[in-house]
């Protein structure tokens, strides 16, 4: 799927993208079910969306996120300033791309990490192949957060 620059960008500027947040308890095992069943829906709009899987208690920064964005470029879609200083509104056509980002304070010193899943045309070609790609980088996330956390709790 492709996007024009002008398309993206109104997309950003505007919040016309489609957000969705699931909020779940830590557990052992995260279900991925719901937000497979969300980007689904999703992926082949020509909004872009933002689905989030939150998990924790909500109360302090120490949740983490596991979100699925469709972009033109891989940051955020809530960095609006950034991005709309790196898109250019010239209507070329850019391949849109769907993106996973990890938000936790032991993941990074910038409590972010991003990686590219797929394009939008390669999960509507092949969805399995993706969400199970998906679903280890994830996996390998919270393993990596789960031992910083546990370190960082040892060390206190």
């Amino acid at each position: 799927m492709k996007i024009t620059s002008q398309e993206a960008l109104n997309n950003i500027v505007d919040d016309n993208y489609y957000q969705k947040v699931i909020n779940v308890l830590p557990e052992k095992d995260i279900a991925l079910d719901e937000l497979f069943s969300a980007l689904e829906k999703q992926v082949d709009n020509k909004q872009f969306m933002h689905i989030e899987l939150n998990i924790g208690d909500g109360i302090d920064d120490l949740d983490t996120k596991l979100i699925l964005e469709t972009n033109i470029i891989n940051l955020p879609l809530r960095y609006v300033n950034q991005l709309k200083k790196i898109i250019l509104p010239e209507n070329q056509e850019d391949v849109v791309n769907l993106y996973m980002i990890v938000e936790s304070p032991y993941v990074s010193k910038s409590s972010l990490v991003i990686k590219i899943a797929s394009t939008v045309a390669a999960f509507i070609d092949d969805p399995d192949s993706v969400k199970n790609k998906i679903s280890q980088w994830f996996t390998d996330q919270l393993e990596k957060i789960a031992e910083v956390e546990k370190d960082s709790e040892q060390k206190e």
